[in-house]
């Protein structure tokens, strides 16, 4: 299946929603995202809001010119964005586009409303005007009509179970380091992320067991109680940690802003009382004994 990282909107309209957001649900993907393009009611095999993942601004940018220049989405239903943690808040600049700020931020907070305390959607889209004229915030009149996904088989529901075990097992294998990290207390918002992404997967592995019912047996039956009742707790046990590390993180750093503070202030001062003695020690070099004041005076000088 398409990885959706970087991933341009026509290639995204190739796929059906149900593998749309089984790629969006990769934590992974979103961990490498430094920017991203909000669409929507984008058509694929039915009308969904969906969001594109970007490692670099400038390629979100040169995928947005593109959509721009096919008319393949409506700019009015369109936002580029760049994005920034600050330990449990996530920052979205807008800086493409005429998506409606409400509708940017309902559309992520459906994305990761559970991942952070607070989104905020800052910035002003630079082609806002030319999406106005484009047309209103309706969704476009030529869409394909909706259709109802048809039930799996059960053996396509063992087939997803598997599908999302696996991906559990890849995603698992940050897991110890991520567990070593909250031992030393040195976890951050991209470990609290990885756990967030986890908890995600176990969540759509709940959903297609359901889906799977009495056909899940065997092999697969046993790997997903495996995972649900010997895995699930431990990633639940280090989420409730790592989710204190992470919000601790601003604090820390500001503490250590504070502390380079007083060390340079410190450092500062002792330079003074070294230029302070030597300018001393020239003086008594050119002054007869009998003239030299006692340690205790040149002390009460320093102020010491």
């Amino acid at each position: 299946m398409a990885d959706i990282l970087n991933m341009g909107v026509g290639e995204l309209k190739k796929l059906t929603a149900t593998d749309y957001n089984k790629e969006a649900n990769k934590s992974a993907v979103w961990n490498k995202a430094d920017a991203v393009i909000f669409l929507k009611n984008v058509v694929l095999n039915k009308k969904i809001d969906a969001v594109l993942p970007y490692k670099k601004r400038n390629l979100m940018i040169d995928e947005y010119k593109a959509l721009k220049k096919s008319k393949a989405h409506k700019l009015a239903l369109t936002a580029g964005c760049t994005l920034e943690v600050a330990g449990k808040e996530l920052i979205i600049n807008i800086l493409k586009g005429g998506m409606k700020t409400d509708f940017v931020q309902a559309i992520a907070t459906e994305f990761w409303g559970k991942q952070y305390e607070k989104i905020t959607i800052t910035g002003t889209s630079d082609d806002a005007s030319e999406a106005e004229a484009e047309g209103s915030e309706e969704a476009p009149s030529t869409t394909a009509p909706e259709t109802k996904e048809t039930p799996k088989s059960g053996a396509d529901a063992v087939n997803a179970v598997v599908s999302v075990l696996k991906e559990i097992n890849e995603v698992a294998k940050s897991f110890a380091s991520v567990v070593d990290k909250v031992k030393q207390n040195k976890a951050d918002a991209k470990d609290a992320g990885i756990i967030k992404g986890l908890l995600d997967l176990f969540e759509r592995l709940k959903a297609a067991v359901t889906q799977a019912g009495s056909a899940l047996t065997g092999k697969a039956a046993e790997e997903n109680q495996k995972a649900t009742t010997g895995f699930l707790p431990q990633v639940q046990k280090v989420w409730e940690k790592v989710q204190k590390l992470a919000s601790e993180e601003p604090k820390k750093e500001a503490k250590n802003g504070d502390l380079a503070k007083t060390l340079e202030a410190a450092r500062k001062k002792v330079k003074d009382i070294a230029q302070e003695i030597d300018k001393l020690d020239k003086t008594m070099d050119k002054m007869p004994s009998s003239f030299l004041p006692s340690g205790k005076a040149i002390l009460g000088k320093l102020g010491l």
